[in-house]
């Protein structure tokens, strides 16, 4: 509709409890101020206080349709790798072979979907992307924020995603990359998404290297298992491979 929609996240602080269920504690609604159990067993009226000094009117609204929550308001700036020279085997690191093309965030609800570049600005041109990772969160019934590229050939456009970003309101920036991993690939399980696939990892470096080279790609990177997502940073737990043509 007109107005505009709003996706509110709380990152964690000092006085976060981790696992805590606010829902099990407070089930009152800060419009009607009916507990749950009031709202099931009662109708829908609600009191609206715009109608004018002594009025004292009362009117059946219904709950609007789902709408769909604009990410892409969120902007955030893309993570970048660290550069090296050469990537070694480590204990708590994996790796993956990096592919070339366009650096881009999707941003995606059941109701709408949207590629971004790394300076916030919505790109076009791949609808048949944005058009099944919409179709993915309509299966799976779900928002979500990713991380990767869109590469094109002759056979068309592909996007190659590596990170988990949001899902559902949950912000996943700060977890574990093992856990936005294993995230990722909940998401996407066995569901065929046309033109999306998964940046394979590997726990040697040379594995992730020959998949870049039979690919054509000029790079790989390495993981650490317990990195963070820093937006708009490069990653001490996030490095990349050059490699030779």
């Amino acid at each position: 509709g007109a107005k505009p929609n709003w996706l509110l996240i709380k990152h964690r602080d000092d006085t976060a409890r981790r696992g805590y269920d606010i829902a099990a504690d407070i089930d009152t609604s800060v419009e009607s101020g009916r507990t749950m159990d009031e709202i099931a067993r009662g109708s829908s009226d609600v009191w609206h206080s715009d109608r004018g000094p002594g009025s004292a009117t009362r009117r059946r609204r219904r709950a609007p349709p789902a709408a769909a929550v604009d990410l892409a308001e969120l902007a955030i700036e893309p993570m970048q790798p660290t550069p090296r020279k050469r990537l070694a085997a480590r204990e708590g690191w994996s790796f993956e072979p990096a592919p070339d093309g366009t650096r881009a965030l999707a941003y995606v609800t059941p109701d709408a979907a949207t590629l971004m570049d790394g300076r916030g600005r919505a790109r076009g041109g791949w609808p048949q992307i944005t058009d099944a990772l919409q179709a993915l969160a309509q299966r799976a019934r779900t928002s979500f924020v990713l991380d990767g590229a869109v590469s094109s050939d002759e056979e068309g456009a592909t996007y190659h995603v590596w990170d988990l970003l949001l899902r559902d309101g949950d912000v996943l920036l700060d977890e574990p990359w093992q856990e936005r991993r294993a995230a990722l690939e909940s998401l996407f399980g066995r569901r065929r998404v046309p033109d999306v696939v998964l940046v394979e990892t590997a726990a040697d470096p040379a594995d992730a290297r020959a998949l870049a080279e039979e690919r054509g790609w000029t790079a790989v990177r390495a993981r650490k298992h317990d990195g963070p997502y820093t937006p708009g940073r490069d990653s001490a737990a996030w490095l990349e491979q050059r490699l030779q043509a």
